[in-house]
């Protein structure tokens, strides 16, 4: 749901972003305030054209500001032929001209919105919101900005299945400044509280037992994300473009133009970084409940998209299964946290985007893409080097199991290359729970940890400690010693 709104040039810019849990921007020290006119009524009106239309919205000079008012109705009327409809009364927003060139932005409370479908119908509410911002055209984003919701309530139906969705209070802030490189950088955080949704599968036959329904439960969630020089004009020009060709048809009659278009977007951002994180996470499944105490995550990627580095971070905490569902066996060996620590390089993202860009065609009615261009795109995006994982610290661990890997593989031709460090800590217990592991102790398994434990070299606590080598001729070695002979060529 349009939760914000930006501006460009010296005055107003406007377009619609999907907001996950419909917070928004309060303002932070303002200029003076410049008085609306008629005049400026129609300029604003004007330049919302460019992003949204004329139908949708309207712009009146209300007291000491303009009055913006959005039909979510006339605004998706172009999807009623692919039958999509919204029940939804007009939404408004407030916005002062600031003597300094900024924007403040003014919104209190949101209207229930339905959206039929021709495969069901999407509801969304939302209690207590309230939207504010301070918006600077010059660095095309929001200098500061905070923001709440009370409570957010989302219903989905359809043929298969019917969810609901209710988050409890929200709340988000935010900050800007212009990039050095021209562009717009900036912070976000958002903290949602008292997160439900129920799943109910609806039932096709009716000789068999109803599905029995999905809970989810969450205490709290947050987000935090850093940008860096982010094209933000550039693709408020793109969504312009958009508007002003509204089909494949006159895309393709100005096909060069979209193309510089798209190729103003990259790299879309210099730098990106994102981190989330779920606190006290309940899923109640057929089997019973299923909990995790937290979940954190972490992206980073420079250049986006480009051919560096890509960092993703996942670590889950306090897992508990339902009793019963992990045989009687495996209980020792059954994760109960797991940290996941990678970073991937060699793919040329922005290579293949500039392939894809090229080789896009939109005339005709076929595929804009040929299954030929696919696989140019599939070689640029190959053509940044070796493809390197580096496996940061991650570690795995249950009642009897503590494993710890780390390293670095390269894959350049047939075979990887690189060096991968294992730990085991307390390997005895591990190698004695699988012993009463039932149908996992065969002699097979049990001579292989016999092996392992006799190439593991401990260090000073009695950890474990494996490091294998991977050749290029396909020779692996474990902490020093050949473990069989190289492949033939």
């Amino acid at each position: 749901m349009p939760h914000s709104i930006c501006f460009g040039g010296r005055r107003l810019r406007s377009v619609l972003f999907a907001g996950a849990a419909l917070c928004a921007f309060p303002h932070a020290a303002l200029a003076g305030d410049v008085a609306p006119t008629p005049e400026g009524a129609q300029k604003l009106a004007d330049l919302l054209a460019l992003y949204i239309g004329r139908t949708a919205t309207s712009v009146t000079a209300e007291g000491d500001h303009y009055s913006i008012a959005f039909d979510f109705a006339k605004l998706l009327a172009p999807l009623s032929a692919k039958g999509v409809s919204v029940d939804a009364p007009p939404s408004k927003l407030d916005v002062t001209e600031q003597n300094d060139g900024a924007w403040r932005v003014a919104r209190d409370g949101y209207p229930a919105m339905t959206m039929h479908m021709k495969d069901g119908d999407l509801s969304v509410n939302a209690e207590g919101y309230k939207f504010a911002g301070l918006f600077d055209p010059a660095i095309g984003g929001f200098r500061s900005a905070d923001g709440k919701v009370d409570k957010v309530g989302v219903q989905l139906h359809s043929p298969d299945v019917d969810e609901t969705v209710a988050i409890g209070p929200s709340h988000a802030t935010a900050t800007g400044a212009a990039a050095s490189g021209g562009g717009f950088s900036g912070a976000w955080r958002e903290e949602l509280s008292d997160i439900s949704m129920l799943v109910t599968a609806k039932q096709k036959d009716a000789a068999q037992a109803a599905p029995a329904p999905v809970s989810m439960k969450l205490a709290g969630m947050s987000l935090d994300a850093s940008f860096d020089n982010m094209r933000m004009r550039e693709l408020l020009d793109l969504w312009a473009f958009f508007m002003a060709h509204p089909s494949r048809a006159e895309l393709a009659s100005d096909e060069d133009g979209l193309k510089a278009k798209l190729r103003s977007l990259l790299p879309f951002a210099d730098k990106l970084d994102e981190n989330f994180a779920a606190q006290d996470i309940v899923v109640q499944s057929p089997k019973g409940p299923v909990s995790i105490g937290d979940v954190k995550g972490h992206f980073g990627v420079e250049k986006f998209p480009s051919k560096a580095d890509n960092e993703i971070r996942l670590a889950f905490s306090r897992i508990a299964l339902p009793p019963g569902v992990a045989p009687p066996f495996l209980v020792d060996l059954t994760p109960t946290s797991v940290e996941v620590n990678v970073k991937v390089a060699g793919y040329d993202y922005a290579a293949a985007a500039e392939e894809a860009i090229n080789d896009m065609h939109l005339g005709g009615e076929g595929p804009i893409l040929s299954e030929a261009d696919g696989a140019k795109i599939l070689l640029k995006m190959m053509s940044g080097g070796p493809i390197a994982v580096t496996i940061l610290p991650s570690r795995i661990l249950a009642p009897q199991l503590d494993l710890t890997v780390e390293g670095a593989i390269q894959v350049a031709g047939a075979r990887p290359i690189g060096t991968i460090t294992l730990r085991a800590r307390n390997f005895d217990n591990t190698i004695a729970a699988i012993k009463n592991a039932g149908p996992l102790a065969t002699p097979q398994v049990l001579g292989g940890l016999t092996m392992a434990k006799g190439l593991g070299k401990a260090d000073a606590d009695g950890t474990l400690i494996w490091v294998a080598e991977y050749a290029a001729d396909g020779a692996i070695k474990v902490n020093g010693l050949p473990l069989g002979k190289a492949p033939a060529p």
